[in-house]
This record gives structure tokens, sequence and C-alpha cells, in this order.
């Protein structure tokens, strides 16, 4: 059980530095779904890159994880001011 746990920890610790990565290519002001875009396509690209590994539901699954990632990403960073929302814009709405 722990083993299982230590291989989770290490997915999920994976897909947010890969975003995290692939976020500050994109880091600009404006266009946030386009960059969005972006960092899910390049995502994509690298999970689909080892087939056997993460074909199927697998990469669903990552795929998912990663959109839930860089959502939380962006509201964290709009909450601590480091992406300034609208003035209009409530920093933890959607």
């Amino acid at each position: 059980m722990l083993e299982r746990v230590k291989q989770w920890v290490s997915v999920i610790t994976a897909i947010v530095l890969g975003i995290k990565e692939l976020a500050k290519a994109v880091e600009t002001a404006g266009h946030g779904e386009a960059k969005k875009e972006f960092v899910m396509g390049a995502f994509e690209v690298l999970i689909t890159l080892d087939d056997a590994l993460f074909s199927g539901f697998i990469g669903e699954k990552l795929m998912a994880a990663a959109d839930a990632v860089v959502e939380l990403w962006v509201k964290l960073d709009k909450v601590i001011g480091i992406f300034k929302p609208e003035e209009d814009e409530d920093p933890l709405d959607d």
C-alpha cells in the first residue's frame, strides 16, 4: 500500500512540475484560454510519447489531472497576486 502511495505521489509531482515548466513558457498577461490550450496540448504530446505507459484510460486520467492542476495553479496565482484578475473578476471564479 505504501509503495502505491509513493508511486502516485511521484506521478502527481511529475504532473505538477511538468505543468509548471510549460506554464512558465507562456507566462504573460492575458490570453488565458490560449495559454491553457498550449500547456494542455504540450502536456498531451509528452504523455503520448510513450503509448505503452500512458495510453487509453491512463492517458485520459493524466490529462484530467493536468487540467485540474492548471486550474488550481491559475487560481493560486490570482489569489497571491501573480496574475492580476480584471477589476470586475473574482480571483476564485473559473
